[in-house]
């Protein structure tokens, strides 16, 4: 391999790449960028059609709960710009992944026994619907500020303190691992059912209601929201939002980080147990 062609490969131009834990860190994450644009450029047709979900949705749910509000002024306890800066937010957190693609991708491998040739590898299988996940993120986390900006400015909302923010998308990410790992052991679940998409139909349904991406907390009847207060699912979309637009402190973020964390650990040790017990219950069956 040319000299040429190896500064090609690296987004590192006129040298190799840099050393130290920091730069080494930048570089990865470039790459990771560079990776996920040029998917989006090889998929130009699917990409489109995921940047114009983002407002079609928007406007959407924008007529709606002014139509709503306008019906029943102060009884929602929350008034309109609050509830569009909501929902904003809420569609722009459901452009980040489909985490249901990993229940597909690991339930096709399980059924065609592609899995068998990933056994042979060095890396576990589960970093396989693990990588499209992160490139499809590092892609997100540069265009998602830019969407939000638009949005707010469209709707003519008041911007979120910047403090705000960062213990929001902290709150996002921290939740990253436990949504993969639970996606992840439904899709595990195809070495006993062949089929996930009806416990993937129900799982979605619930998360979605549970997360208060489908509808904030403050709308819900007291003792569904204080049951979705304690679970896990918060994590992915009401504590975020809400910590966002002030109706909630940021500090809350710290304790939720550690709760998520010892959910992970859970689940981390869930889900190699339902993969040992699968492997099992495949290999015994001839797989």
């Amino acid at each position: 391999m040319t000299s040429r062609a190896m500064k090609k490969q690296t987004p590192w131009r006129g040298g190799p790449r840099p050393a130290g834990p920091g730069l080494a860190a930048l570089d990865v994450l470039v790459g990771f960028v560079t990776i996920s644009f040029l998917e989006m450029r090889a998929y130009m047709g699917s990409s489109a059609l995921r940047l114009v979900q983002y407002p079609v949705k928007l406007v959407v749910m924008y007529f709606l709960w002014r139509a709503v509000t306008g019906a029943a002024p102060g009884r929602l306890g929350l008034d309109f710009d609050t509830l569009a800066a909501y929902y904003a937010i809420s569609i722009l957190i459901g452009q980040m992944y489909s985490f249901r693609r990993v229940a597909a991708q690991t339930e096709h491998d399980i059924r065609t026994y592609a899995v068998d040739l990933h056994l042979c590898r060095p890396l576990p299988y589960w970093v396989k619907p693990a990588a499209p996940m992160v490139l499809s993120l590092a892609g997100y986390l540069t265009l998602a500020l830019p969407c939000g900006l638009a949005a707010f400015t469209l709707l003519r909302l008041p911007l979120p303190d910047p403090e705000r923010v960062l213990a929001a998308v902290t709150c996002l990410l921290a939740a990253v691992p436990l949504r993969f790992l639970i996606w992840y052991i439904i899709g595990l679940s195809a070495f006993w059912t062949e089929e996930t998409s009806g416990l993937a139909n129900i799982f979605s349904w619930v998360e979605s209601l549970l997360s208060g991406m489908l509808i904030p907390f403050a709308l819900l009847p007291s003792a569904v929201a204080t049951v979705a207060r304690w679970l896990p699912f918060q994590a992915y979309a009401a504590l975020p939002i809400e910590v966002a637009l002030g109706l909630r402190p940021p500090v809350e973020v710290l304790g939720r980080v550690g709760a998520l964390a010892c959910w992970t650990v859970l689940l981390m040790l869930a889900g190699g147990v339902v993969w040992l017990q699968g492997r099992r219950a495949y290999q015994s069956g001839g797989g």
